[in-house]
């Protein structure tokens, strides 16, 4: 048999010989008939490693944590196949005399618990000295690795805190208490969140072995979410220290921080928040439990105004922002892509309707262009706007300034005509559009540059 090392979560070899357990790993090294009770290290006791066995009709896989309640592994109910969270039970558990009534009594009450953001216990039982509670498997993360990896704004803290919230208004509702809400007991899965280990805290007197000196980092941890009412052995508790603990994680969310000595108001810490959160955020905080929310619904309720009214109106500026400035470029696009086409229908209109209501001046336009890599030889070339001999004999006029564009006539050495337009092309060949005494006008090259 092997039990999982508290402190590297590999598996250490039991031998009835040895009176020592030592981890190849960590080099642990504890006595093993004083679980949990390990100088300076911890006092979560050992547990049974339970992969590749099958406890209750479950067959064990992998290892998914270990906390102050118990071990939780994955597995599969046989012979249906349905994956579930195997959580057994610490062995210390087994000393406390009224454990056992009280599990099989709790256990019933936690299992009608049906909520889209709670995890449903499923199975529970008991198996030789083995005290096991079955979950819903959700697939996911910690809450804590989720904070790590993202940087949060306020509408995801706001959805984040609203899940968490409804999951203990509809606990409280059935005089049930979380007791241990942190983030490891938050799961962020695809498109869920679910609160997990409902009452498990209490039902194992675990806040009790909290209080003792040699406590692990985890449960340190642990402790840093707690109301101060739950670090005083036997304080009274209620709701309202569940409010506590989400106030410590609405901080956390919303600064990245935890909230020790004298607390800053979230907006001080992150600029990015809303101010109207700070007043929420310092009053689940408050250390005497009269001057908290007395309710979840209520610390709900501010949250939600706060997401719906300046946030959502500065919100809806930004939207209202981003499609103005996607219509400006999208006719900004447009405008490039039309650019060439509307400057030739400009040119027809000069060179047609607008020729013929100013026949007596002359219109130039040249486009500026790089000079070509080898300049052609200078040649004689006619002023725009000077009446006078046509280009030489068989010159052809063409519908556009192009050698492709198809020809519309042709001028010879005695006809007149008048230059209407010059446009210099990036090949630096100069075109003029002209027109004759008997109205044929077209596009012809200039045998020089200008």
């Amino acid at each position: 048999m092997n039990v999982i090392c508290p402190k590297c979560r590999r598996p250490i070899p039991v031998s009835p010989k040895t009176p020592l357990l030592k981890c190849m790993k960590c080099n642990l090294t504890v006595d093993r008939l004083q679980f949990g009770l390990s100088p300076g290290l911890t006092s979560t006791p050992f547990v049974r490693d339970l992969r590749g066995e099958t406890v209750g009709g479950y067959r064990i896989h992998e290892l998914l944590g270990a906390g102050s309640v118990g071990v939780a592994y994955r597995a599969r109910k046989e012979p249906d196949g349905v994956m579930a969270a195997f959580k057994v039970l610490h062995y210390d558990l087994l000393r406390k005399g009224d454990f056992l009534a009280r599990f099989k009594q709790d256990i019933r009450t936690l299992s009608r618990l049906d909520h889209a953001n709670v995890a449903r216990i499923m199975d529970f039982g008991q198996q030789d000295n083995l005290f096991y509670v079955v979950s819903e498997l959700v697939e996911g993360v910690p809450l804590s690795h989720y904070m790590q990896s993202f940087q949060l704004g306020w509408p995801e803290v706001r959805t984040i805190v609203k899940g968490i919230g409804a999951a203990l208004a509809y606990a409280h509702r059935r005089g049930i208490h979380h007791r241990n809400l942190k983030p490891d007991n938050v799961i962020m899965g695809q498109g869920i969140l679910k609160v997990v280990d409902f009452g498990l805290t209490h039902l194992t007197a675990g806040e009790n072995r909290l209080g003792t000196l040699n406590t692990p980092a985890s449960l340190m941890a642990t402790g840093n979410y707690m109301a101060p009412e739950q670090r005083v052995r036997d304080g009274k508790v209620d709701s309202r220290a569940d409010l506590y603990s989400l106030g410590v994680i609405f901080y956390e969310l919303l600064t990245g921080r935890m909230p020790f000595g004298a607390i800053q108001p979230p907006s001080q810490v992150n600029p990015r928040i809303p101010k109207k959160v700070d007043r929420i955020a310092l009053k689940a905080l408050a250390p005497d439990p009269d001057q908290r929310y007395q309710m979840v619904e209520e610390m709900l309720a501010d949250v939600q105004a706060v997401g719906s009214g300046r946030t959502a109106a500065a919100a809806a500026a930004n939207r209202t922002s981003l499609r103005v400035t996607l219509v400006i470029l999208a006719l900004l696009s447009i405008g490039v892509y039309l650019q060439p086409r509307l400057a030739d229908r400009l040119f027809d209109w000069a060179t047609g309707a607008g020729a013929s209501l100013q026949e007596s001046k002359t219109i130039r336009r040249v486009v500026q262009a790089p000079a070509p890599a080898v300049a052609p030889e200078p040649a004689e070339a006619e002023p725009s706007g000077i009446t006078g001999a046509g280009p030489p004999d068989g010159l052809a006029l063409h519908e556009e300034p192009s050698w492709d564009s198809p020809v519309v006539g042709q001028i010879d050495a005695q006809s007149h005509h008048q230059v209407l337009v010059e446009r210099r092309l990036a090949s630096g060949e100069l075109w003029r559009y002209v027109q004759t005494e008997a109205g044929l006008s077209g596009w012809t090259a200039s045998s020089g540059s200008n």
